[in-house]
């Protein structure tokens, strides 16, 4: 029984393919859904660089793709912005580094309405009025 070479070349070539394919997506997956505790951790001590070792960063959004993460991190000297990805795209240790800080939020210009209080409108009523909730007794 004769094999053809070209056939046998072009099979492993295929098997080879699939097999980076699918330990490609492997690796993706681990990428989003794994190692989450070492991450945060490395985020935290580079978004604390410079503010001794008393800084513990706190983790206020992370977006995780197959690529890297991005963490905002929030420090005693404000919030930073944090990047860790592989050293290799999909494989490879983490490297965590600095991109920016966060602007500050300025305070709400938004009036604040004491607890227990809703909003109602009607064409007779301003536009803004606060009614007190459950002031009155209730049906029996």
């Amino acid at each position: 029984m004769t094999t053809d070479h070209r056939s046998t070349s072009r099979f492993v070539l295929e098997v080879l393919i699939t097999c980076a394919i699918v330990s490609a997506s492997f690796a993706a997956l681990y990428n989003v859904f794994g190692e989450t505790l070492e991450v945060e951790r490395m985020a935290s001590e580079t978004a604390c660089q410079g503010q001794g070792v008393a800084c513990r960063g706190q983790m206020t959004r992370w977006e995780r793709t197959p690529i890297g993460q991005t963490l905002e991190m929030s420090t005693p000297k404000g919030g930073k912005i944090v990047r860790c990805q592989r050293e290799y795209v999909l494989f490879g240790a983490y490297r965590c580094s600095l991109r920016g800080e966060l602007e500050a939020q300025p305070p709400s210009s938004t009036p604040t309405r004491p607890p227990g209080t809703a909003i109602a409108a009607s064409a007779e009523a301003p536009a803004v009025m606060p009614v007190r909730v459950g002031a009155g007794k209730a049906p029996r």
